[in-house]
């Protein structure tokens, strides 16, 4: 690949994560370390309130905020990490020697191979806004996404086109993927119905509902969807 086109499909990474970030942080002014999701600023207004009037606060609002909370430090985490990546390019392209029309003359990027780290999130379920944090708003014009599950080096999302209600989907991105393999993949399937994660089990295999309240599974070491109930025996 030429040097600079690949310096320039870098820095559109960046700009795509940029935008994702404005868009998350947008009503916390004070920026992502205390960063705190919509959900979580309406359930907490509501706590207060039932707090104010005297009334006992039910157990499911409760769990929703912790689950949120935890939610919230993850996309915390994140936006620090892509706010420091776009920050070394520019400062890169800033130090760069110019050509003779002023634009940087930058070396071709390095990408060693570095074990990521694992989701601290493994194990954890959430529903539509949770599923679309995972993409740039773009994505929601095409598909309607109903849920989202974490495993140590992988996500799971699930949704359904908009332009064909009858096809449901889940996308696997891949934290851990070589270079030549995909980092994301897409799984189409035909009659469905609205797919949604309930629970990981043994960081390998997400337990889904599906076309109501039938079983499904997907099974992360063969990378593919079964729509039949799990069988840990097997």
């Amino acid at each position: 690949m030429h040097k600079k086109t690949a310096l320039i499909l870098t820095i559109a990474l960046m700009v795509v994560l940029s935008n994702v970030i404005g868009h998350h942080t947008a009503s916390e002014p004070t920026g992502p370390t205390t960063f705190k999701s919509r959900e979580l600023n309406m359930l907490e207004q509501e706590k207060s309130k039932l707090e104010d009037e005297g009334k006992e606060i039910p157990e499911e609002p409760l769990r929703k905020i912790e689950w949120e909370t935890a939610y919230s430090r993850f996309l915390a985490s994140e936006m620090k990490k892509r706010e420091q990546e776009i920050r070394q390019i520019e400062e890169m392209r800033a130090a760069a020697p110019k050509d003779e029309k002023g634009n940087p003359i930058l070396p071709e990027p390095e990408f060693p191979e570095v074990q990521p780290e694992p989701y601290q999130e493994a194990g954890q379920v959430g529903d539509r806004e949770y599923a679309e944090s995972f993409f740039p708003r773009y994505y929601t014009y095409k598909y309607e996404f109903t849920s989202a599950i974490i495993a140590s080096y992988d996500v799971l999302v699930s949704g359904i086109d908009r332009d064909d209600a009858n096809r449901s989907f889940i996308i696997r991105i891949n934290n851990a993927a070589k270079r030549d393999e995909p980092g994301r993949e897409q799984f189409d399937f035909e009659g469905a119905g609205v797919i949604r994660f309930v629970k990981l089990i043994d960081d390998r295999v997400a337990i889904f509902r599906y076309d109501g309240d039938r079983e499904g599974f997907f099974d992360l070491a063969e990378n593919k969807a079964e729509f039949r109930p799990y069988d840990s025996d097997e």
